[in-house]
């Protein structure tokens, strides 16, 4: 028991001299880990902006479709459509320019830099136009890995 207590008492000075060192390498990883979290929940809550603002404009374009009817009112549809379409094709529009011309590979290649908002938007361009598989499978892999991607250190 004696030789271990000497044994701690010649190894202090090296832990001492190696502890700053484990805490700063602590500290990196604490602050890393919560740039991640930060990065995801700024993500989440963009996502779920873009998702009310879409559902919303498409839910008012259906009721003003139905409201052309109504006696009165007939008379600011036209307007509030218009209005309406507007927003909703700024809101939902592609990030990428050209993307409409652009081949599978250009477009997958141009993917690898989108946010999940312009993911978003892309996902929703080819459901509701091209559909091509391979767009929307490599959309697929990159929202993966902007979920699992961890910010990497600005040193």
């Amino acid at each position: 028991m004696f030789q271990r207590i000497v044994k701690d008492i010649k190894s202090t000075p090296n832990r001492l001299r190696e502890a700053p060192q484990k805490l700063t390498a602590r500290r990196h990883e604490l602050v890393r880990n919560l740039r991640n979290q930060a990065q995801r929940v700024r993500g989440d809550g963009q996502e779920a902006i873009w998702n009310f603002q879409t559902q919303t404009l498409e839910r008012v374009d259906a009721l003003l479709d139905r409201a052309g009817d109504v006696p009165g009112v007939s008379r600011v549809v036209e307007s509030a459509e218009r209005v309406v379409e507007q927003r909703l094709a700024t809101v939902t529009a592609v990030p990428v320019d050209s993307y409409e011309t652009m081949n599978v590979k250009q477009v997958c290649r141009a993917i690898r830099s989108l946010d999940r908002v312009a993911l978003l938007k892309i996902r929703r361009f080819e459901e509701l136009n091209k559909n091509r598989k391979t767009v929307l499978d490599a959309v697929e892999r990159r929202w993966e890995s902007l979920l699992e991607q961890p910010i990497q250190d600005a040193a």
